[in-house]
């Protein structure tokens, strides 16, 4: 029904969810279509929302049609924020039904100032302090205020403008924390047998494509390999939450911000530090003679354990090349490896976690210009169960590798091949038989 040549009636509908927008004339009418003559600054609109679903709503406007320098505002007098539409859309949580809860003005107003402060932190609202995080609040490219975070993690920002606006936060601390315990939570997650909520799933999703699936888990070990630098996605090597926040309705707001290295869904990074500060100790577990050539060096568990996620940093001596990783769990399911200098590193996860009594094999390792001595571990090495638990420390063995002729060498023992028992298996020339 027509009120006027332009105007039209607010007819709602009354589907389960559905959005009636509608504006209010002077005479009181709800308007789907109202039109206004030449406006002054005067001029605003009330506007309402009604739906029977609650949730996250966007407000937008197309101004296409509206003269460039013409001023276009949105005025929440429930929160009491006033939001500049040519700056974007506004969003929401709507909770209840208000009547006229919005103005739409054309002109600009004087936004109400708030004083924010908070703090952020590393993975949860209890977590470790991140000191010289930089905070921005506002667009990328329209940021509204920038400060950096005290060493208790600790800021504020001094009168900003009420209005919603984008977080972004950049850790002083480099990125890391990552492992193979990290991808089998990851494939668990996918697999939908151990699912990962709130800023871990935000967190797991590495490669930036909407969904967790095996190709983050993949990405997960690659990077802590070394075979790849960064993740194929977008936005930095964190993840934070909140990531946008509406200011008004009162003169000073509080926030918690948490932050999360992309792919550390476990939430177990120190920043700035490594896994651990110590080197995993690796037993010596019998003796292996060494020929020339390629050997295969065995690595024993040196305690019960159940692993599902490996990762091996290991510390070589300097002539000793990798060739070869191969891990004795039955159903591997991702797999990455990476020699640089004279550091290692590997990382799998299974399937299933493989049961291990001590002196167990856990992997073979293939090798050329093998010396003398036991390898070491280093810091970033870290073994754990389905469940993503890591074992205090990575309880690994390996044969004291020794050059033929030397004391102890068994008699008769050639410069070529040589012969030693251990366990119940035989080592020819380095190879296992």
């Amino acid at each position: 029904v027509s009120q006027s040549r332009y105007d039209f009636y607010k007819l709602n509908s009354w589907t389960a969810g559905a959005l009636n927008l509608a504006t209010r004339s002077s005479d009181g009418h709800l308007l789907s279509i109202q039109a206004t003559g030449e406006w002054d600054t005067a001029l605003w609109v009330p506007t309402q929302v009604q739906t029977t679903q609650n949730g996250t709503l966007t407000v937008e406007a197309d101004l296409s049609d509206v003269d460039a320098g013409q001023p276009v505002w949105l005025e929440d007098l429930h929160l009491n924020v006033q939001h500049d539409l040519r700056l974007g859309a506004y969003t929401y949580a709507h909770m209840a039904n208000v009547a006229d809860r919005f103005r739409i003005h054309f002109r600009a107003l004087v936004p109400v100032v708030v004083q924010l402060n908070g703090a952020v932190r590393y993975g949860t609202a209890t977590g470790l302090p991140m000191a010289q995080a930089q905070l921005q609040i506002g667009s990328a490219s329209q940021p509204v205020a920038t400060t950096t975070s005290s060493p208790q993690g600790e800021f504020g920002f001094s009168a900003v403008p009420a209005g919603q606006y984008a977080i972004t936060v950049l850790p002083a601390q480099g990125w890391g924390g990552v492992n193979a315990t990290d991808a089998v939570l990851v494939a668990r997650h996918f697999a939908g047998q151990q699912g990962l909520t709130g800023l871990a799933e935000l967190a797991a999703d590495v490669t930036g494509g909407g969904s967790v699936n095996a190709t983050d888990a993949l990405s997960i070990l690659n990077r802590y390999t070394g075979q790849i630098s960064s993740f194929p996605g977008l936005g930095g090597d964190f993840v934070w939450t909140p990531s946008s926040l509406v200011l008004g309705g009162q003169s000073s707001q509080s926030i918690g911000v948490a932050v999360l290295a992309k792919g550390d869904v476990n939430m177990s990074y120190v920043t700035g530090t490594g896994l651990r500060t110590t080197q995993p100790r690796l037993g010596e577990r019998g003796a292996l003679w060494l020929s020339e050539g390629e050997v295969e060096v065995p690595v024993f568990a040196a305690s019960a354990m159940d692993p599902a996620a490996v990762s091996l940093e290991w510390l070589l001596p300097a002539g000793v090349r990798v060739l070869e990783v191969r891990p004795s769990m039955p159903s591997v399911a991702g797999f990455s490896m990476l020699q640089r200098g004279t550091v290692c590193r590997v990382a799998w996860y299974g399937a299933n976690a493989q049961s291990l009594r001590e002196g167990d094999e856990l992997c073979r390792i293939r090798v050329s210009g093998a010396v003398d001595g036991i390898w070491s571990l280093g810091s970033a090495s870290e073994l754990a169960d389905e469940r993503g638990k890591a074992y205090a420390e990575p309880a690994l063995s390996m044969p004291r590798l020794l050059r033929s002729g030397q004391g102890g060498a068994p008699a008769g023992a050639g410069s070529s091949v040589t012969v030693s028992a251990y366990g119940g298996r035989v080592y020819v020339g380095g190879r296992i038989s």
